[in-house]
């Protein structure tokens, strides 16, 4: 309404300036770039320039609150998480807390969390930029989609829990896994990725299997039933971690296509 009623004033103004002009016989020794025509073009794309900051302005607040409220949801519900097992259970603070920080879950959430106060900052941060960047960002999309996906194909039936738990267990299951899709399509920019960058990718979860049988053999516990050796053995759980990078390797060429389709799209338009 702001940005109309700029324009209906410029263009009464300039009718006016005109008409003074004319009136007074200046309007013939003006060059001839300030006529009436150029004078409102200018205007009107000067309000449209206008109404594009403003625009702009509201959508960097909106993703700024997004964000926020992203990094303190990931945030208190890991911690929240970590204090209720504080509470229930007497197995040492040491052990507890190597047990909590071991799950695969717990520890994309928290990158996830960082990713998000990341983008609370300026463009100009470093910290924005490397985690803006699309090959970051639709990397850890992708871990945390497979978060989402695994928990709820093949933990959720197995796993039940209530109160303030079970709030937890389904923001990290499901509702941050969801806003980050989200925020993944909506704010991130898009520029084409190869799909090599897949092998890179898959690092991570690669280094956590690793890590988890490594753990697992000395401490005898295992974060996951499909990764426990001492039920399964190593054949089956080696098959099990293979299907799952299988899963992931899968989605992040999906992910991949997504973003080089709306990448290649944005460059034509």
């Amino acid at each position: 309404m702001c940005n109309w009623c700029a324009i209906f004033g410029a263009n009464s103004s300039i009718n006016i300036l005109c008409i003074l002009l004319k009136k007074t016989g200046v309007k013939d020794s003006i060059p001839i770039y300030l006529n009436r025509n150029n004078l409102l073009g200018f205007t009107n794309k000067l309000s449209h320039f206008i109404w594009y900051l403003r625009a702009m302005k509201s959508a960097t607040k909106s993703t700024t609150i997004f964000a926020t409220l992203g990094a303190f949801t990931c945030f208190y519900a890991v911690f929240s998480q970590y204090i209720i097992r504080l509470y229930n259970y007497d197995t040492p603070v040491w052990q507890l807390t190597l047990n909590h920080f071991s799950f695969f879950t717990i520890l994309t959430n928290l990158l996830v969390g960082i990713f998000f106060t990341s983008q609370i900052f300026s463009s100009n941060n470093k910290w924005n930029q490397f985690f803006s960047n699309p090959n970051i960002a639709t990397s850890i999309t992708v871990y945390i989609s497979l978060v989402g996906l695994i928990f709820n194909l093949l933990l959720r039936k197995t796993y039940h829990p209530s109160g303030i738990e079970g709030v937890n267990n389904n923001l990290l299951h499901v509702i941050i896994p969801l806003a980050t899709i989200y925020y993944w399509y909506m704010c991130i920019r898009k520029e084409r990725i190869k799909y090599e960058s897949i092998y890179y990718w898959i690092i991570y979860p690669l280094c956590y299997v690793v890590y988890i049988l490594v753990k697992g053999y000395f401490m005898h516990f295992y974060q996951y039933p499909f990764f426990d050796v001492d039920k399964l053995g190593y054949e089956k759980v080696i098959l099990m971690a293979l299907c799952q990078l299988v899963v992931l390797s899968i989605m992040s060429a999906i992910y991949i296509w997504i973003n080089n389709r709306i990448a290649t799209k944005m460059n034509v338009d």
